[in-house]
């Protein structure tokens, strides 16, 4: 990294919790100045958090006051309607300095997030909406062309709004209607929260 590029890192890095950085009397650029460049060819994602973490200097301090029993709320009183951008910043601030990282994403989105596959199956079982989940294993288990078509009529309401309203034509129809609705309810829906979501995690250049 360049000695321009690691002072926009470390500027990165106060701006987090500027005002209350307290600087001591050593300079963050003869500390980030310890790390040349590197290539980026065939890093893995330990490599990655390895050579981040490495930037962590004990020159600057940041003070919280933190409320144990109800920590989630004291959080919000800074960040208050940007909850996605603020899950994805505490993400990102855990895992650089050694902590845990998140371990509650269906593994569609963790790919969809990470790039790293489109072709995914979504399942079932991660739409958490009961109603909604209780229509697709009603579609999903039509044996028939007939049960098809009346499970099709009965939710077309619920089908219309995810976009994947359609006329079987065989039964087999039934995963792809399921499929287009998994992926609009987990990801094309939610577009807004995971872009926020990933802003927040670009905290510290995560």
């Amino acid at each position: 990294m360049s000695s321009e590029g690691q002072n926009h890192f470390y500027r990165n890095y106060t701006n987090v919790y500027a005002p209350i950085i307290v600087d001591s009397d050593s300079e963050p650029d003869e500390y980030l100045m310890q790390f040349p460049e590197q290539s980026t060819d065939n890093v893995t994602a330990a490599d990655i958090i390895s050579e981040l973490s490495a930037k962590i200097t004990s020159s600057s301090l940041s003070r919280f006051n933190i409320n144990r029993a109800n920590v989630w709320d004291g959080a919000l009183r800074a960040a208050k309607n940007d909850e996605y951008f603020l899950v994805g910043r505490m993400i990102a601030t855990s895992v650089v300095h050694g902590g845990p990282g998140p371990q509650f994403l269906s593994e569609k989105l963790y790919q969809h997030l990470t790039g790293t596959s489109t072709n995914t199956e979504g399942k079932i079982e991660d739409i958490t909406d009961n109603t909604m989940r209780a229509s697709l294993i009603e579609i999903s288990s039509a044996g028939t062309l007939t049960e098809l078509h009346q499970s099709v009529e009965r939710h077309a309401s619920i089908l219309q709004t995810a976009g994947c309203l359609q006329f079987p034509v065989s039964v087999d129809d039934k995963w792809e209607i399921v499929k287009k609705f998994i992926d609009w309810y987990i990801i094309y829906r939610n577009h807004f929260s995971i872009q926020r979501f990933k802003d927040g995690l670009s905290t510290l250049n995560f």
